[in-house]
């Protein structure tokens, strides 16, 4: 634990919470998705509502880590011990990751190539660093925690074997230090969630982060409902902080459609 510190593996995180993501179900979605035409040309989902995000990432990340005995109860086919949240930069992706951290109160780990570069160096400085996480996460009184990695497709890296040794340092020789824990050394009753966030999962190798993640999640920029929804709140918090009496709210007349 003193060395997971002492090199800022370990982190605190802002105060963030679910319900940051602001946005409403898309409730003509299913009125878009009848209308296309499946015979023509390949289809498209369409992007998922931010209300759909947040009840995913409650029920992935922070429901079953909040308690032991949901966790010990859950059915094997229903845990999720890894999550990749993929989409452009700025769409919240590492808001929710430390919403989930504080919802829970968890202990933060952060391996992301920024804190690892340079460190735990040698042939088996990888290992090393992949077992104290595993020591730390797998005890008790450290629970719940977090495992956070951004730009997780660098861990990923495609290309084969030439590519993966152009940086013998990179973050992805990582890689098979954390499938072997994840998959073998941490069991469904561990209270650990481990968090990828990446805006370009095009860099990385399919089949790997497939082997790796549970489940992925997509988190687009928001639409215009959700923009206005944003445009409604921000206006609000800012009217509150300029009134030193009564709260007051958004005037009739304030066209906030324009």
């Amino acid at each position: 634990l003193s060395i997971l510190v002492e090199n800022k593996i370990i982190n605190n995180y802002r105060d963030r919470h679910i319900d940051q993501l602001v946005g409403d179900f898309n409730y003509l979605g299913t009125v878009h998705q009848h209308m296309d035409r499946k015979d023509q040309g390949e289809w498209v989902p369409p992007d998922p509502s931010m209300a759909q995000l947040r009840a995913s990432i409650t029920e992935y990340c922070i429901l079953p880590n909040g308690s032991p005995n949901i966790k010990s109860k859950l059915p094997d086919e229903c845990s999720v011990k890894s999550v990749m949240l993929y989409g452009p930069a700025g769409s919240g992706k590492t808001m929710m990751v430390e919403a989930i951290a504080n919802e829970l109160g968890a202990l933060f780990l952060n391996i992301s190539p920024a804190r690892v570069k340079g460190t735990f160096p040698g042939k088996n400085g990888m290992t090393k660093l992949v077992h104290m996480l595993y020591c730390v996460a797998k005890d008790v009184k450290n629970a719940p925690v977090v495992v956070y990695f951004d730009q997780c497709d660098q861990f990923f890296a495609g290309g084969g074997k030439k590519a993966k040794n152009t940086d013998k340092d990179g973050p992805s020789r990582f890689k098979k230090d954390l499938l072997t824990y994840k998959q073998q050394a941490f069991t469904k009753d561990d209270r650990v969630i481990i968090i990828g966030t990446s805006s370009s999962p095009e860099k990385g190798d399919p089949k790997d982060m497939k082997n790796f993640f549970d489940k992925f999640l997509f988190l687009p920029y928001p639409d215009y409902p959700s923009r206005l929804m944003l445009w409604r709140k921000f206006i609000k918090d800012q009217l509150a902080l300029a009134e030193t009496g009564a709260r007051r709210d958004i005037p009739d007349d304030f066209d906030l459609s324009t």
